[in-house]
């Protein structure tokens, strides 16, 4: 569901001439395993979904660099421009 998202916002990175380094330290197996038990963890049932209670993470005593929260709010916007770009289409397309 990510995936298309992720890899809109790694190209735009890439064309603003930012560099992405892959960490190495992470093996690939790790991050396959931690997949799939999202996936098996969000097919709850009914009555699971509805007890689910979201608590969000304390970010407060995180600190961005200018040059990071200048590329948050770039990838933001274009986010934005993209699922915007998308959803006129799609209204188009029924007439719209």
């Amino acid at each position: 569901a990510y995936c298309w998202p992720v890899r809109e916002s790694l190209k735009t990175m890439l064309s603003w001439g930012w560099n992405i380094d892959r960490n190495r330290d992470v093996d690939s197996g790790g991050l396959h395993n931690k997949s799939r038990r999202v996936s098996q963890a969000s097919q709850l049932s009914f009555e699971g979904a509805a007890a689910f209670s979201p608590r969000p993470v304390d970010m407060s005593n995180v600190t961005l660099s200018r040059d990071m929260q200048s590329m948050a709010e770039l990838l933001a916007e274009n986010y934005h421009n993209i699922w915007a770009r998308k959803t006129k289409k799609e209204l188009e397309a029924k007439g719209g």
